[in-house]
């Protein structure tokens, strides 16, 4: 009896690593199962991982492109500054000329019309003396709208009155 006691120990012992042997397996079949488990997040992980390095590349490769454009346009503007300093030299250079031939022609204008303006402001002072002689010849001492009424000269008269004076004016 002793011999069937041994034999249902080792078929219980030996019955038990089966079954510790399933649970095992099960265990590892679910860690592989790639929707659900270690094999899902493998999977995920390698996916984002592939994602993140073509991100990086294309990040890599705008950032090439970027710099070189930089480049260009820093060049672009290197090449420019002298360009823009000739030009504004140039500019400095017309406004100063157009300053002095502004000043020069204010010049020759004051010098052109002051005598103009002298010799029209004495020929008003001679035609205002011309007007009081014939005011005084004609007996008028205010102007014609007040004078109503009265006598007016006769018109031959005048006419040679201003004719002379006229010519004095011109021959001066």
């Amino acid at each position: 009896m002793q011999e069937y006691f041994f034999d249902i120990i080792l078929i219980l012992v030996s019955g038990s690593a089966c079954l510790y042997c399933w649970l095992l397996n099960q265990k590892l079949k679910a860690l592989q199962n790639m929707k659900k488990g270690l094999g899902a997040s493998i999977m995920t992980l390698s996916a984002t991982i592939s994602k993140t390095s073509i991100a990086a590349q294309e990040a890599k490769l705008s950032a090439a492109e970027s710099v070189a454009h930089l480049r260009k346009l820093l060049v672009d503007v290197e090449t420019s500054i002298p360009k823009i300093d000739v030009m504004l030299e140039n500019l400095e250079q017309g406004s100063q000329r157009t300053i002095s031939e502004t000043k020069a022609m204010q010049e020759e204008l004051v010098a052109t019309l002051r005598p103009l303006l002298e010799e029209a402001h004495d020929s008003a002072g001679v035609l205002s003396k011309i007007i009081t002689e014939v005011d005084q010849y004609t007996g008028r001492t205010v102007s014609p709208a007040a004078n109503e009424g009265h006598d007016e000269p006769r018109k031959t008269d005048l006419d040679e009155i201003l004719r002379s004076k006229a010519v004095g004016l011109l021959r001066q």
